[in-house]
């Protein structure tokens, strides 16, 4: 057994563990079902998915296996896992019908969005719609804020909380590119990833320090540049 362990290039797995930790971590966040804890958990779970690609580049272990393993664990952590949380203590005071229908088609167009990402073999330096990792933390961080309770009132406009789904949902399959951390040599680009980062960076740091969750106006920013800048 110690030889076979030995004789196995550990390092091929390391990039799939990664990511078996972000899975986890979505599945974790469902099941305790918490507004407040779970979005954290779908936090830490970016930060995983982050670290899974940049890892296997690193050791020059990317695979067809890691990247689909990935894609499932971004369906979960990104896509069920916040649209769970957001019909449970968001919508819950809308119709039964429309939040199931809302809710689910968040999911699944996530599943979509991924789906399209994975059969895409142009080399481009921004993603053709959405990412599916943005999408989750403006919704958990939507649930987290309506129990912070602090900057949006819930009790009003509930049609706007019910459309936000919809509208998520068709960017992430939409034809508009938006800012990828990727390497890039147009000045340009770099510039606007390094703006985006920042604004990531500070949205974060404000948290920490008020409690405010500022990340779903940090991600509407990232959309608006995006949006502005990376036109087709």
């Amino acid at each position: 057994m110690l030889w076979y362990l030995c004789t196995m290039n550990i390092k091929n797995y390391i990039p799939s563990s990664i990511t078996a930790v972000n899975l986890a971590s979505g599945f974790v966040a469902i099941l305790l079902n918490d507004p407040l804890i779970s979005p954290i958990i779908i936090l830490v779970g970016s930060i995983f998915d982050v670290f899974d690609g940049a890892v296997a580049r690193k050791l020059n272990a990317t695979s067809a296996f890691g990247a689909e393993l990935d894609s499932l664990a971004d369906v979960i952590t990104f896509g069920v896992a916040p649209a769970y949380l957001y019909y449970h203590h968001v919508l819950y005071a809308s119709p039964v019908m429309i939040s199931i229908i809302a809710t689910t088609t968040l999911a699944i167009f996530g599943a979509l969005r991924l789906a399209k990402f994975n059969i895409d073999t142009e080399t481009k330096s921004n993603f053709k719609g959405m990412p599916i990792p943005s999408v989750g933390l403006f919704f958990s961080f939507l649930v987290y804020e309506k129990y912070a309770n602090t900057i949006f009132n819930y009790s009003q406009h509930q049609y706007i909380w019910i459309s936000l789904p919809f509208i998520f949902a068709f960017l992430m399959v939409s034809p508009f590119n938006f800012i990828a951390n990727k390497k890039v040599k147009n000045k340009k680009i770099q510039l606007i990833q390094t703006i985006v980062m920042i604004i990531m960076l500070v949205a974060l740091v404000l948290w920490v320090v008020t409690q405010m969750p500022f990340m779903p106006l940090a991600i509407v920013l990232y959309i608006i540049i995006s949006l502005l800048f990376l036109r087709n």
